[in-house]
């Protein structure tokens, strides 16, 4: 049984998503997340949909439910679910969402409803824009100085990386 298999078994990757796949894998892995059940979940719903879409609701994907339901370890957006403030917030912004409108729901979830709750935000977006990110770097160094730290993560179908943007 190869890696893939043992990661997921029954996930189909491709030549065209493998990198993708692995990509994402070893980032998960350097910011220590590599076994969060969501993250997981959102690695398969990557590599099998694509990204020429809107962002799935979390809380429906496999094992997303107890993660936006408040019974988890993490806070995601988009859920159609508002459960309890988690110290891990997910973020996703795919092709056909509003980036603009994805960094306002992230700071107004780590910055006013998850206050000094929510300390690490894994933003995975396959469109950042970096002159729409300026109109919110104060906010977000702003919630930096108390102690959140972000992680912004770019993918394409071709691959991810970890952007060093803050």
């Amino acid at each position: 049984m190869s890696k893939k298999d043992e990661y997921q078994t029954g996930l189909i990757i491709s030549s065209f998503n493998e990198n993708l796949y692995s990509d994402l894998k070893a980032i998960f892995r350097e910011i220590g997340l590599e076994e969060d059940v969501i993250l997981k979940g959102i690695i398969d719903d990557i590599c099998k949909n694509g990204l020429s879409r809107k962002a799935p609701d979390i809380s429906r994907l496999p094992d997303g439910g107890s993660h936006g339901r408040g019974r988890g370890v993490m806070n995601v957006i988009p859920s159609s679910f508002r459960g309890a403030c988690h110290e891990k917030l997910t973020v996703l912004c795919y092709d056909k969402d509003n980036f603009h409108e994805r960094l306002r729901e992230m700071l107004y979830t780590a910055g006013i409803i998850c206050r000094e709750i929510n300390r690490q935000v894994i933003f995975i977006t396959s469109k950042f824009d970096n002159n729409t990110f300026e109109k919110h770097v104060h906010a977000i160094y702003s919630l930096k100085s108390q102690g959140v730290d972000f992680m912004f993560i770019q993918v394409t179908n071709q691959g991810a990386i970890l952007l060093p943007v803050i």
